[in-house]
């Protein structure tokens, strides 16, 4: 079931090339098969479909400096990704458990705007 779900999320946001694209499809495909993505969010690891699907945008490669220690700010980066990976994948697994009460256009508005917020964050740290 979890592999049949990660293609339907996959398949949906194949031509997606946006954060905000993303998050708004796989709102919209968990909402369209809301019996497959409850029974789904309610096993105990039910993240891995989700963050599989977010992973597939992530790239873990991050430049080192001549010591071999991580660049703070790439480091900062890909802690501030995972970050926002984890925190979607508990917004989006409390809306599926909670019985899809709001629209899922207002979920990934929601999302989004916490992305884009911890987003302009990184720009100004460090400065």
């Amino acid at each position: 079931m979890e592999d049949e779900m990660f293609n339907a999320l996959m398949d949906s946001i194949k031509d997606i090339d946006n954060v905000d694209g993303l998050i708004l499809a796989a709102c919209k495909t968990l909402a369209r098969d809301k019996k497959m993505s409850e029974v789904i969010f309610s096993e105990i690891d039910a993240s891995s479909v989700l963050f599989k699907t977010l992973a597939s945008f992530r790239n873990r490669e991050l430049p080192t400096t001549k010591n071999g220690e991580p660049n703070k700010q790439n480091l900062l980066v890909d802690k501030a990704y995972l970050f926002g990976e984890k925190g979607t994948i508990a917004i989006i697994q409390d809306w599926v458990l909670g019985g899809f009460k709001e629209p899922a256009e207002l979920i990934a508005e929601i999302i989004s705007f916490l992305v884009q917020n911890i987003n302009e964050s990184i720009k100004s740290y460090g400065k």
